[in-house]
């Protein structure tokens, strides 16, 4: 059995004092970091006091404006959002002003519409009304020549007197039938047409382009009212309103044809309507295809020994609106292939 030398066991004692003096700085160096982990990971937090936060203040040039300039600060934040205020309300009122407009306008247009289909009901009763008082004349008159005959054979003037009036009592009937549904008509178109002019008085009061259509309907409900007369429609419409629209752009185009036509709708005021449309094919850009429409058919319409403008003129004139507008060639074409 062999002896461990004195030497050996002291240096296993050393190791062993070594061992145990790591193991302590070990424990030492985990809890100073399980410590540290703590305060990062949500421990206490580190308390600041208001000293500090005062100094701290003080030095910042931030904070120091802010202290100086709080009342300009908080008169200019006032303000933006005031502006702000006042935009979005301006938008709200511009907004509910532009619906308000175009309610009006489709009001308009759909009171146009009924009144052009009681216009036309209107002249349908009115053309059946003059063909019957035709045929109720002629044959009054062949009633009347056989009375007559029967008068010379019997010389019996009471029985034609009685007859004629019979006949006169009859129609006056009649038409006592008839009135009813033609005045209930009649009120329907004026109340239509009173309906009409208050829109129209009141989109001229909207904002553009809205107060520059109320002309034009204006004019549209002139001519569709069967009691304006060719001298009415002269004094509201001229050649020089024409060329007044024809300086606001395709609106002002519009208007300017539409017050041409009123115009060409009365061989009083057809010289007018031809000097307008002139103007209009000369000037416009849009609608002088359809004034060149019109004016072409003025050419094939002649009044007294000549027309009031040739159809040379009328090709004339397509030639220079061409040169300007080249496109509108195509449907131009279309629309008086005659002129080609």
């Amino acid at each position: 059995m062999s002896r461990k030398s004195p030497q050996s066991i002291g240096n296993k004692k050393v190791s062993k004092g070594n061992i145990s003096n790591g193991s302590n700085n070990t424990a030492r160096e985990g809890e100073v970091l399980a410590a540290e982990g703590e305060g990062r990971s949500g421990g206490a937090p580190l308390s600041v006091s208001g000293e500090a936060i005062q100094q701290t203040m003080a030095e910042d040039p931030l904070a120091k404006f802010v202290q100086r300039r709080w009342r300009e600060l908080a008169i200019t934040v006032a303000v933006v959002f005031l502006v702000i205020y006042v935009k979005d309300a301006f938008e709200q009122t511009r907004m509910a002003s532009l619906r308000r407009s175009a309610d009006l306008l489709i009001d308009l247009q759909a009171q146009v519409e009924q009144l052009k289909g009681i216009a036309d009901q209107l002249a349908v009763k009115k053309d059946e009304e003059k063909k019957k008082e035709v045929t109720e004349a002629q044959e009054a008159t062949g009633a009347t020549e056989s009375s007559g005959a029967q008068a010379k054979e019997a010389s019996k003037t009471g029985e034609n007197e009685s007859a004629a009036e019979g006949e006169a009592i009859v129609k006056a009937e009649g038409e006592e039938q008839k009135e009813p549904e033609l005045s209930e008509d009649e009120k329907r178109f004026a109340t239509s047409m009173s309906k009409a002019r208050e829109l129209t008085h009141a989109l001229a009061q909207e904002r553009s382009p809205y107060a520059e259509l109320s002309s034009f309907y204006g004019r549209v409900l002139d001519d569709l009212n069967p009691e304006a007369s060719a001298s009415t429609r002269a004094a509201t419409v001229s050649v020089a309103d024409v060329d007044q629209s024809l300086q606001r752009g395709i609106l002002g185009e519009v208007e300017a044809f539409q017050a041409a036509l009123s115009l060409a709708n009365s061989n009083e005021t057809l010289p007018q309507a031809v000097k307008g449309l002139e103007d209009i094919i000369e000037k416009s850009t849009f609608s002088g295809t359809a004034a060149l429409s019109v004016l072409y058919s003025i050419s094939q319409y002649e009044e007294g020994e000549k027309p009031l403008i040739e159809e040379a003129r009328v090709k004339e004139l397509m030639g220079g609106y061409l040169e300007r507008n080249p496109h509108q060639a195509a449907v131009l074409r279309k629309e008086v292939p005659q002129l080609f």
